[in-house]
């Protein structure tokens, strides 16, 4: 008796005319559901592509700095190759100087010899 209820059950499904509504629901069944592995696949890529993405930023701005670093040592070295020629420069113009000096003074001592030796002839 329970199968006769089930078949005529049926029967009655199956004559029932499909409608938008139950079309949907069974076009939503047949959909492959996403499983649990294939989201966390999916957020296991972003977190990966988040992961390069960091890498490269912290990269670009580690070579930013070596440059600024390269940039700033080189501008140090002219800067101190161009205090090393401007002592040199003042050492040769002090050497000149003392030389210079020296020179007065023999000739400043000649010429009190000189002086000394003169008679006096006032």
């Amino acid at each position: 008796m329970i199968d006769d209820t089930i078949d005529s059950m049926r029967n009655e499904e199956q004559d029932r005319p499909i409608t938008p509504e139950i079309l949907e629901i069974v076009q939503s069944l047949d959909k492959p559901k996403t499983s649990r592995l294939e989201k966390d696949k999916g957020q296991l890529e972003t977190l990966t592509s988040n992961i390069k993405d960091k890498r490269e930023r912290r990269q670009i701005a580690s070579r930013k700095c070596r440059a600024k670093k390269k940039t700033e040592f080189d501008d140090l070295k002219r800067h101190n190759h161009v205090l090393e020629q401007e002592k040199n420069r003042m050492f040769l113009e002090n050497q000149r100087l003392l030389q210079e000096i020296r020179n007065l003074k023999n000739q400043l001592t000649q010429n009190r010899r000189i002086l000394l030796n003169v008679p006096n002839t006032l």
